[in-house]
């Protein structure tokens, strides 16, 4: 599983990367979100290490943040093209209802069913622990301050 929120690591293919480019330049406004997203893929291909195999396909699990601080969960197969349907009125109903929405954090991973049965664990989580999730890359993590 390769589990990524904002601000920690993760891969995303050359292609995506491009779209999630064009995109962020169109929402740069008011997605920050997305630009992080794609500075770090951009690192990531730049490392060998980090980077997928060229034809590799890749399912997300992602959570968004809604206009109403809601907390909406999905899966796709892109990223970009999910979170620019759902700020187009054309994603879930839930979502139409409170937009604009902006990707808080996501995981990929290499089947569609895995990111299918991610997404529906999420969805069975309090607010509260997605949050954490989001905020600290897990869900039982607690900062000392």
């Amino acid at each position: 599983m390769g589990t990524t929120s904002i601000m920690d690591r993760g891969a995303i293919p050359l292609a995506s990367t491009i779209r999630l480019a064009a995109y962020a330049a169109r929402s740069w406004s008011h997605d920050h979100s997305i630009v992080k997203v794609l500075l770090w893929s951009l690192f990531c291909e730049s490392n060998d290490a980090l980077s997928l195999p060229k034809g590799t396909k890749m399912y997300y699990t992602y959570i968004l943040q809604c206009a109403d601080k809601s907390l909406y969960t999905g899966s796709t197969n892109n990223l970009v093209q999910r979170v620019k349907r759902h700020n187009q009125s054309l994603g879930s109903r839930y979502t139409q209802a409170r937009l604009p929405v902006k990707l808080v954090y996501y995981e990929s991973y290499g089947t569609l069913a895995k990111a299918r049965k991610r997404e529906a664990q999420l969805k069975r989580w309090r607010k509260e622990k997605k949050i954490k999730l989001i905020t600290y890359g897990h869900p039982t993590k607690i900062t000392k301050h």
